[in-house]
């Protein structure tokens, strides 16, 4: 993780109806700093919750990694923000 401007930590927790809950937490300046509290997808974690699914699925090839939908998706944005950028130096 790259932490800026503290080290930081993820803690797994339960609340009073035992549901689990994910604390991000960073230590810095004689404090600690709540970055974020959230229930954890059961699609992300495995049944330990502390660690995080790694999806690779490959296609039909067996070459290629297909990414989950949604960095599919990231990925096409950010390629044609880059092919935007390109098109708008070229009328420069």
């Amino acid at each position: 993780m790259d932490d800026y401007p503290f080290p930081s930590c993820l803690i797994l927790g339960y609340s009073n109806t035992d549901k689990a809950i994910h604390v991000v937490c960073a230590l810095g300046q004689d404090y600690v700093w709540m970055i974020t509290a959230y229930y954890p997808d059961n699609n992300e974690w495995l049944e330990d919750l502390k660690t995080r699914r790694r999806v690779i699925v490959w296609d039909y090839h067996g070459k290629v990694p297909i990414w989950p939908k949604f960095l599919r998706k990231l990925a096409e944005k950010k390629v044609k923000q880059k092919a935007k950028q390109k098109v708008k130096r070229k009328h420069w």
